[in-house]
Formats: structure tokens, sequence, C-alpha cells
């Protein structure tokens, strides 16, 4: 599992319910036996916040902290108590950061990072323990600039785990995912997409057999979210789902999402207030929004919830709800005057207009195809063999008028090596007249020298058409002139 992040921890084992979670440099387990019976007990003072915690296919417990003089310490409850024991982490390994814990079918895992020399930058690694020997794999480089908000780690069947991050070379952030399975001990790469921020916050939900990952960040109170998704089968490719904007989001707020069919939840708590906030992905619209004062839930948490599923696995959610003392989740019912009508109707402007966005690239690629075909078309009829002449201009002296070489057109190979490799776009049904005037810049061709770039090659390709084929200029000009206008 990834680490507390200060919230609550629950979980059941061998009968029993347990909430475990950190408070003034210490750790304490809240209990419920099986008969109903309370108890809470100090684990381990002197600690930092952010332990790691898991659970294994034999329904034990494991735990990780870090304690204040640097050293480790493993916790593991199998029924019969708690067992504590040291990891000599820090003199095998130096100064690491834990990030996940993970108890496979082939032993313990931790995922831990060690900071480089040049700043926001980690290197990635992962311990594997057999038979009391930590055997150390590198998985890759990550650039953070806060390193448990900018990777998730999830596992899945107690034989795979999943690495979502962000890599920044200068010029452009990455996304990317990594895989690890024991069936093999190998990590796989899998690269997202690029993005125009180096800033990125990733979250990552295991729902349906599938891995959904939202990469978001907060520019002026507003919120903008993307959502990739892939089947858990290795074969699969990601694939862009939605851009989803929500606005009026303050800015240092945890944000916990939720999946439940088509509805994504998305809630947040301040100091003084919590909202929620509730999508449609398949009608591409918020649902609901609603606020609340704290004052009417003054016990409102954050929460981490392990359970066991019915394929015999664990699975992990978030939820900002109320924990009884019996150690029952419940959700608050929120009866509020906010205005959510008009809240909602804004932030489905701002989600629609970032839902052009994925028709107008369909579009887009159509009319490239269209046009590649034409110039397939043009060289076979030998169109460039010899110049053509120019139009006379009457206005002009027409014994300097002289036939124009045609130049050889490589805009063909430039444009299509910019597409992505690795999404595959929904398709959609909206139509390019409304995406002209939406006035959005999709994020991986935001740089501002490749729109440049791009625009020159657009012109110069609009003067090759006009002069190849007049009785075809206009429709050649139309479809050149939509490519422009989209990337201005």
């Amino acid at each position: 599992m990834s680490n507390s992040n200060t919230y609550k921890i629950l979980l059941e084992s061998r009968g029993n319910k347990f909430c475990i979670y950190y408070k003034n440099a210490t750790i304490y387990c809240k209990t419920i036996d099986f008969d109903g019976m309370a108890k809470e007990i100090i684990l381990i003072d002197s600690v930092y916040e952010n332990f790691l915690y898991s659970k294994s296919q034999e329904d034990n417990i494991y735990l990780l902290f870090q304690g204040r003089n640097k050293n480790f310490l493993l916790f593991t409850y199998d029924g019969e108590g708690w067992h504590m024991e040291e990891l000599l982490l820090r003199k095998n390994f130096s100064n690491i950061i834990p990030l996940g814990l993970f108890i496979l079918m082939n032993g313990i895992h931790i995922i831990y990072a060690k900071k480089l020399p040049i700043e926001n930058y980690y290197d990635l690694f992962q311990l594997k323990k057999e038979k009391d020997e930590w055997e150390k794999t590198f998985i890759c480089e990550i650039y953070s600039k806060k390193i448990e908000s900018s990777l998730d780690i999830k596992a899945t069947g107690y034989d795979m785990v999943h690495i979502v991050s962000t890599f920044y070379d200068g010029e452009a952030s990455s996304l990317n995912y990594y895989n690890y399975s024991i069936n093999n001990s190998k990590w796989l790469n899998i690269p997202i997409v690029n993005l125009n921020h180096n800033n990125i916050y990733i979250k990552v939900l295991i729902h349906e057999n599938k891995l959904n990952v939202f990469c978001y960040n907060i520019d002026n109170s507003t919120l903008n979210l993307f959502y990739f998704t892939k089947h858990l089968s290795k074969d699969s490719s990601f694939s862009l789902i939605d851009i989803i904007k929500l606005s009026q989001v303050p800015k240092g707020l945890d944000l916990v999402m939720e999946l439940n069919d088509d509805i994504l939840k998305i809630s947040y708590m301040g100091t003084d207030h919590y909202w929620e906030n509730y999508y449609n992905i398949s009608q591409k619209k918020w649902e609901k929004t609603n606020q609340i004062s704290l004052n009417e839930f003054p016990n409102l948490h954050y929460a981490k919830i392990i359970y066991d599923n019915f394929n015999l696995n664990i699975e992990e959610k978030e939820a900002i709800c109320l924990i009884s003392d019996k150690l029952k989740v419940s959700l608050p019912e929120i009866k509020s005057d906010y205005d959510t009508e008009a809240v909602t109707e804004a932030a489905n402007l701002d989600s629609r207009s970032a839902a052009l966005i994925l028709g107008q690239i369909n579009i887009l690629s159509e009319k490239i195809e269209d046009l590649n075909k034409k110039l397939n078309k043009s060289k076979e009829k030998d169109f460039y063999k010899e110049p053509l002449p120019m139009k006379e201009d009457k206005c002009q002296d027409t014994h300097n008028t002289h036939p124009q070489p045609l130049r050889e057109s490589n805009f063909k190979e430039r444009f299509m090596n910019r597409k992505p490799t690795s999404i595959k776009l929904e398709s959609s049904t909206l139509l390019s007249k409304e995406i002209k005037n939406a006035g959005i810049t999709f994020p991986q061709f935001s740089d501002m020298e490749k729109e440049d770039k791009l625009s020159v090659i657009a012109e110069e390709k609009k003067e090759e058409i006009e002069v190849v084929n007049e009785n075809q200029g206009t429709k050649h000009k139309s479809i050149i002139r939509s490519i422009s206008e989209w990337f201005k």
C-alpha cells in the first residue's frame, strides 16, 4: 500500500477491526475485536507521520515506521499480537524515502526514493526481501516537487505492482507507467503522454479490472484533470477518456477521488468547509456540487479503507467520512443551501470546452489522413515531374513571369511524428464548427515554439497545394486553414 499521508487507516484482519492513525509523533491503534470489545493502544512513539501499511494473503497486517533517530521498524500483526523487527535500511542503503510497502507472494517489497544532487530529482528503487536478504533493483528516475503526490503506487492480486510517476527533462513533462510482476521479476515501462506542466499530481484507482489514472494541477483556482485508463492486461495501452475542469478549487488541499460506475466523485476538506462534486463521465458533465460548513460535521476524517473483495484480493479506497466508536464508516448526509446549480453550470461550461478537444483531435486526424492521400495521389500522377506555369497577373509585366519549381514536401513526416504513440483517443461525435470557438489548447501541443513551427509548415503547404492543382485549391485551403486555426 502507499503511505498514510496523515490519513486514518481502516482495515480488518482475522475478524478484528483496526483504526491506525498518527498524532503528535505517536502511532495509535484502536481495535474492535470479534465480540465488539474496544481497545486502544500506543504502538510506537517518536516516529514520523508518513508510515507504510499493507496486508498479506494470509490476512496479516504489516506496518513500516521511520523513527526520529532515522531507524526503520517493521510491525506485524498475525492474530496473536503485534511483533516488531528493526530493519537496517539506513545502514545498508543510506538515506531513503519509503513510499510503498507490499506483501506479495514472493516476499516483502519496499518501494523507496533516493534524492539526487539536482533539485526535485529522485531515483526510484525496489527492495525485495527473500530468506532474510534484501535485493535492490533500480526502477526509474522521477521528477517531483512533492514526491508523495507526484506518483502513486498500487498492487493487484498479490503478484503485481503498478507505479505512475512524472519526469521532467527540462523542456516537457512526461507521465509514465511502470509494472512489476512476480512471474518475471522485471519492471516494464509504458509512456503515457507528454504534458506542458511540471508540477503534476497523480491519483490511481483500480476499478472493474481497469487502471484509472488521474493527473491534475490547480491553476488560478481551476482544477485541470486528465483521465486515462487501461485494462490490467499487459498488452493493452492507455486511452485518454476525458479532460475535466472544475472551478473554485482551493490550492493545498488533498483531493479524494472515487469511481462508481460512470460517476466520478471528487471531494476535499478545508479548515472551515467540506466540498463534494459529482461528474458524469459518459455524459461529460457535472451533475451535482455540494458545500457544507464543518460546524455541521466536526468529526469528518480523511481515511484510507482496506478491504477484501470477491476475488480474494485486497482493495483500497480513500474517503472523507465519519468514523463511529465501533469503527463503522458513514458518509455525511448533506442538506445545504449552497447554490449548486450555478457552480455546476459554470463547471460544465469548462468541461464542455475541454471535451471539444477530443472531438477536434479526431476530426483533425481525419483531415490529415485525407490530405496525405491527396499528396500521395499527386505524386502518383507525376505532378512534381515538371513545373507548372504560374497564373499571369494582369497587373504585372507578363515578360517578367517565370514558372516556379515545386519543392519536395516532408510535411507528412514532420507532422505525423508529433502524434503520441501510446494513446488511443476515444471517438467523438462533436462538430468542428463548435470546436473552432472553444479557444482551448491541448497540453501536448502547448509549447509556443512548436505552435509557431506548425503554423509556418501549414502556410508553406498551403502555397504548394495552390500551385499543384488550381481546381482543387479551394478544398485544400479549407483543410490547411482548419489545421492552422486549431493550433493558433
